[in-house]
């Protein structure tokens, strides 16, 4: 779930991002031990969780008003969605992106946005249909990793009862080849941190994607990240609880075979205290209609 904000504040964005990841890693670069006793390089693909903040939110929605009252432009009036989607205010969001879309049906970002606007009122097929119509326009977007919104969408379409969902592969990742599966491990992982701060806690769905990534990651790329998201697959589903606990308590063991001594700088940037007290925003903002110009 994924919201695209124009180059300039996405620049900035990006490099905030980076400058986060280099201040915890600083200039060193680590190694990763996965089940079977190989290790990887890692370098910047930390993974963290950080609800939106209301105040923040409503400032930058204030300052686009400003900015919009001057002078109308097309992308700020779409950054202006994309904070109502943040903020909570659904409705009002899809009302922004689905007027902006009749003038720019060939802009990605808005396309983009439209889509998850219509995932976030339970519109599916919508969704998936500007989801799609995004990737075509920019097929690399975020760093080529909305295969895993798409999975998502599908999964979601399928509409599996427990037993299907507990016995599906949403990801498919088994059949990624091993050179690319630490790629495809950080793609997984970028759409997490984009779709966590949308996603109240007891998603079965959600839960099902992180447990397949700690499963993953576990054989794949990092025996104590994969504690990592079986941790989190539990929080998000409690029904996970028993299963990840045997899954943890393995990896440990491996952990000790291996002599294992990562140094954790993945755990000191999430805070599971944070995600156990999640809860989107359900924001009520006096949003302005701007036409589109």
């Amino acid at each position: 779930m994924l919201l695209t904000i124009y180059p300039m504040k996405k620049t900035l964005l990006l490099l905030l991002i980076l400058a986060l990841y280099h201040q915890v890693n600083a200039c060193i670069n680590e190694y990763t031990v996965d089940a079977h006793g190989e290790k990887h390089f890692t370098e910047y693909d930390e993974f963290y969780f950080e609800p939106f903040d209301a105040k923040t939110i409503i400032n930058r929605l204030k300052e686009i008003e400003h900015s919009l009252k001057q002078q109308y432009d097309f992308k700020l009036h779409s950054d202006y969605g994309v904070n109502l989607l943040k903020l909570g205010c659904t409705p009002e969001a899809l009302q922004v992106f689905t007027a902006l879309i009749q003038k720019y049906p060939n802009q990605y970002s808005i396309a983009a946005n439209l889509g998850t606007a219509y995932e976030l009122s339970g519109k599916n097929d919508s969704a998936l249909k500007y989801i799609k119509r995004g990737v075509e326009l920019n097929p690399s977007s975020h760093f080529n990793s909305e295969w895993v919104h798409i999975k998502i969408f599908e999964a979601k379409l399928n509409k599996y009862t427990p037993e299907q969902l507990a016995n599906a592969d949403i990801l498919k990742l088994g059949s990624v080849p091993p050179k690319k599966i630490e790629q495809k491990l950080r793609q997984v992982y970028y759409q997490l941190h984009e779709r966590m701060p949308f996603t109240p806690l007891g998603d079965a769905l959600l839960a099902k994607v992180i447990y397949e990534t700690a499963q993953h990651t576990s054989e794949s790329f990092s025996l104590e990240r994969g504690i990592l998201f079986y941790n989190i697959a539990a929080i998000y589903n409690p029904s996970l609880k028993e299963d990840a606990a045997k899954k943890i308590a393995r990896n440990k063991q491996l952990q000790k075979r291996y002599k294992v001594k990562e140094k954790n700088t993945h755990h000191k940037i999430f805070d599971i205290a944070i995600l156990q007290k999640h809860r989107p925003l359900k924001g009520n903002y006096n949003y302005k209609v701007y036409k589109v110009g």
